[in-house]
């Protein structure tokens, strides 16, 4: 069986540097207007529009070059160790005509050197100025006399629509100055880990090795996004390939370039999806929203008077349609800034005011991770739902590590032709609550409650259990086969 597999564009790479921090402010960053009109180009021979495109905007492509030990080779003397080095290549494109360059992080991360190679054959040393690996960005900085460089337009992402035409600029297997083109296939797409914080353009122009870091551009030749990954069973382009939003690059590029550190908010919570399952279970009208799985202690959500179960519908007048979307407005938000946010609660509106925080290492280390989730132990289990449970005892609770203001019952064990999602329990999971579609809140203190609300179910009900695991509280839907 083939496993689609991330392909990271090229070897991983990270070199750090001293430097004294400009002015916030003091920098341009882009062009002045976009390179290109669309407008003016005609509709009838339409290659023409990249082949403006290409002549507008290679010249501030670069190819970034990054050099690091290679560590498999038995150790050498100094003055051997050059012969040591290898090599690989990965895009990246102008921002500044004071030598700023824009670049993935993986392209340059473990590089104990870096140059830049400018389309018109020029190269420069560059140092970094900045990286941030939650979104794979990375800022460099030409050194030396530099020539008059010419900055890229940076555009506006948000104002992109699925079935746009746009081009992929780059170094594609070290062919510099490569340019392909395509649509834009989705947008605010969540891909895999290691990257935290996501909403990936999706494209269908060709991106391969070497790619990552090169601009995605509009027919006005506005950078709208920098190619960063693709999905692949061969390791090379299938059609599906992803870009971060130019709006994300340019905040995280500017708080490295001024603070040297990204800024992120932080508000303490843990959220998940709305499935059509955990819909029909709360008797939602759509899917829009975020559901609140679990919130901090003591952290801004639980200071705001958010609550475990609570839907988040809007955040400061914008609509949030999924979780993922939610963890980045929140990211997007500085310290301390009033945030208005709409939750539903119990089938009723609520506004409340949401102050957040700085998301540093010390905050998250006072949050419990959720432990990994080992496969369930299957094996009959004697009641409708499928799922075996016991009770509470000390002696688990412990074992568990249940915080004593908790009840519930503990689950051992899922019937084995059970395929939804709860097979996503895990013996030793606490189930507090449960709902099912067209009902209410039910407390679960005893497994005579359990198997009480088991016999009230109906077919074709859709379910959900409100649980405790590793710290968290999670919620987890299913619908009640026939």
């Amino acid at each position: 069986m083939k496993w689609i597999v991330l392909v990271i564009a090229v070897l991983l790479c990270v070199i750090d540097v001293d430097s004294q921090r400009p002015e916030r402010g003091s920098i341009k960053f882009g062009a002045d207007s976009a390179p290109v009109e669309s407008k003016d180009v005609d509709p009838g021979p339409f290659s023409k529009a990249f082949v403006r495109i290409a002549q507008a905007v290679i010249q501030s492509v670069v190819s970034v070059i990054p050099t690091h030990l290679d560590s498999s080779l038995p150790a050498q003397p100094p003055q051997q160790q050059e012969e040591r080095r290898i090599q690989s290549l990965g895009s990246g494109f102008i921002v500044s005509g004071k030598g700023y360059i824009l670049t993935n992080f993986h392209v340059i991360a473990d590089a104990d050197k870096i140059e830049v190679l400018l389309a018109n054959g020029n190269l420069f040393p560059a140092d970094v100025i900045g990286f941030d690996s939650l979104s794979d960005i990375a800022v460099l900085k030409l050194s030396g006399k530099l020539p008059e460089l010419r900055p890229v337009y940076l555009g506006n992402s948000d104002s992109l629509e699925v079935g746009d035409w746009i081009a992929a600029i780059g170094n594609p297997f070290a062919l510099t100055s490569t340019i392909t083109s395509g649509i834009v296939s989705a947008l605010g797409r969540e891909v895999v880990e290691p990257l935290t914080f996501q909403s990936f353009i999706q494209t269908d122009a060709a991106i391969n090795p070497g790619n990552s870091g090169g601009p995605l551009v509009n027919l006005d030749g506005a950078v709208m996004g920098m190619n960063t990954l693709i999905f692949s069973e061969t390791g090379g382009f299938m059609g599906v390939g992803f870009a971060i939003p130019i709006n994300l690059a340019i905040r995280v590029m500017e708080d490295l370039v001024y603070e040297g550190r990204v800024i992120r908010g932080y508000a303490g919570i843990s959220v998940q999806d709305i499935t059509p399952s955990l819909q029909k279970a709360l008797d939602l009208k759509t899917t829009e929203g975020a559901i609140v799985a679990d919130v901090v202690n003591g952290q801004p959500a639980d200071k705001a008077g958010i609550k475990s179960g609570d839907i988040i519908l809007n955040v400061s007048g914008e609509v949030v349609e999924n979780a993922n979307q939610l963890r980045n407005q929140i990211a997007f938000v500085r310290p301390g800034q009033k945030v208005p946010l709409t939750l539903l609660r119990n089938g009723k509106k609520r506004e409340i005011t949401l102050i957040p925080i700085e998301r540093t290492a010390e905050v998250l280390n006072k949050q419990q991770p959720i432990q990994q989730r080992s496969r369930p132990q299957r094996g009959e289990v004697g009641n409708r739902l499928g799922i075996g449970v016991t009770e509470l005892t000390p002696a688990l609770r412990s074992r568990y590590k249940i915080p004593d203001e908790l009840s519930g019952v503990i689950v051992t064990r899922i019937a084995p032709d059970i395929f939804d999602e709860r097979t996503l329990l895990s013996p030793g999971d606490l189930i507090m609550q449960a709902k099912a579609s067209g009902g209410k809140w039910v407390n679960i203190d005893s497994p005579a409650d359990f198997q009480k609300y088991d016999k009230n179910i109906k077919n074709d009900q859709a379910v959900v259990l409100q649980i405790f695991r590793g710290g968290q509280r999670l919620f987890i839907s299913f619908e009640v086969e026939s």
